[in-house]
């Protein structure tokens, strides 16, 4: 028996199953061309999640040779498609062997409907915005904030160290944004279950995929004719501020642009909202009010330049009350800094 596992997240996976199977001989993915032939043979593929099919179908294409007339069975907690058509898609190919559709088994227990990756996030805009903003403080003989210097820090080891519970900017009181119990969309057990951060933002970025995959009135998809915008409302509705703050790093930059129509309606919309936001009484109604200033800085939220003034000037107005990051974005926004 073989077992071609990837090496990444699959070790104590493969551990167990190669202590529970002594026969088993473990293969790398990228050894697996190299192995020796096992006719009708048995193989057992390990991923922790298959997110790459290119990948996985190459290693698909290998065991034909090395296990000639054997079966190959994968296991993979989690699969990563962009819609229901591509799961499937990829579960065909996967399966499909020298006696044809269905030659090898496939199980899985999780399916993840996620968009496919951008050539850039919203993080690494956010890290390109801070070295400007620094660029500009350092012109007007200011000094960069240590807050900013802190998250500027984090972002650029991200690559390597991922983000977990420091997705988002914290609100004035460096309080890391938190779901409060009872997550409509993800049980919390009333608060007895911890969600992360990154629980968070997977479950709505989910959520605005399957919107971009369906069809109706409360569609999200768009084409060359026609483009959606999701609804300020949804600011009012989900009053979180991390979900406010997931759905902005979530979106696609076209849908929360509330310039792109013949009316100023969503622009002055998403205005009135945060201005309320601005002087609520409750802390709790602005604490992603600096995921909104960085989400206008960077041209992910696109409105009116009268709205945008408006929103900037009442930071600068109020600054007491309210995170100082946001305070100096929204001065560098006044002085064109975006």
């Amino acid at each position: 028996m073989a077992c071609a596992s990837r090496s990444e997240g699959t070790s104590e996976v493969a551990a167990s199953l190669f202590k529970a199977f002594p026969a088993l001989i473990p293969i790398a993915g990228i050894d697996l061309v190299n192995a020796n032939k096992v006719p009708t043979g048995s193989a057992m593929i390990v991923a922790a999640c298959v997110d790459d099919p290119v990948e996985m179908m190459g290693i698909n294409r290998d065991l034909r040779a090395i296990v000639p007339g054997g079966t190959a069975t994968y296991f993979v907690p989690f699969l990563k498609a962009k819609n229901e058509k591509e799961a499937k898609s990829i579960c065909t190919n996967l399966t499909f062997g020298d006696r044809g559709a269905n030659t090898y088994s496939l199980h899985k227990m999780y399916t993840l409907y996620l968009p496919e990756d951008r050539d850039e996030d919203s993080w690494g805009k956010e890290f390109k915005y801070l070295l400007k903003l620094c660029d500009w403080l350092d012109e007007q003989d200011q000094i960069m904030p240590r807050e900013l210097l802190d998250r500027r820090a984090a972002l650029r080891t991200s690559t390597a160290t991922g983000l977990v519970d420091d997705l988002f900017w914290p609100d004035k009181n460096a309080k890391a944004l938190k779901i409060r119990s009872n997550f409509v969309l993800l049980p919390t057990e009333d608060g007895k279950h911890d969600l992360t951060q990154a629980d968070i933002f997977v479950v709505v970025s989910a959520l605005l995929n399957n919107l971009r995959n369906e069809d109706g009135q409360d569609s999200l998809k768009a084409n060359q004719f026609e483009r959606r915008v999701i609804s300020p409302a949804n600011f009012v509705k989900f009053n979180d501020g991390i979900i406010q703050a997931s759905i902005l790093r979530a979106a696609r930059d076209n849908e929360l642009n509330y310039v792109a129509s013949d009316t100023d309606k969503y622009s002055k919309a998403m205005c009135e909202i945060l201005l309320k936001m601005l002087i609520s009484p409750l802390e709790e109604a602005r604490e992603a009010l600096t995921e909104f200033v960085l989400a206008i800085a960077v041209g992910r939220l696109r409105m009116q330049k009268i709205h945008k003034d408006q929103i900037a000037e009442a930071i600068v107005v109020n600054k007491n009350a309210l995170p100082n990051a946001a305070f100096v974005m929204a001065k560098a926004m006044l002085a064109g800094i975006e």
